[in-house]
């Protein structure tokens, strides 16, 4: 682990996704409780790739992004009122917001 980055959105998420299998694994451990100490320590100065709950937030804010950006695109490919209309005379696109709706 190291002090290379800068902000937490620098952190690759590869090394994210590791750093949280690791803190998985230490809550799972039965040590009554020393991998967990262990690997919750916060560091100074800081470790963004090590320090849990850091990897923990970063990865939080990612999923809470991907999942508005899930939302986004759900919304993009719903029809508007007026392909409704258009999509029941059968015609390929919608003149109001152009989308394609059949295969030409």
């Amino acid at each position: 682990m190291s002090t290379e980055y800068k902000k937490s959105k620098d952190v690759p998420t590869e090394i994210l996704c590791k750093r949280m299998d690791e803190i998985a694994t230490a809550i799972t451990a039965c040590d009554s409780g020393k991998s967990l100490l262990r690997e919750c320590i916060m560091r100074i100065p800081v470790e963004l790739d090590h320090d849990a709950d850091l990897v923990l937030s970063e990865a939080a804010r990612r999923l809470r992004e991907y999942a508005k950006e899930q939302d986004v695109n759900a919304d993009a490919q719903k029809p508007c009122d007026f392909c409704k209309v258009i999509d029941e005379e059968h015609r390929y696109f919608c003149s109001w917001c152009g989308r394609k709706l059949r295969a030409a």
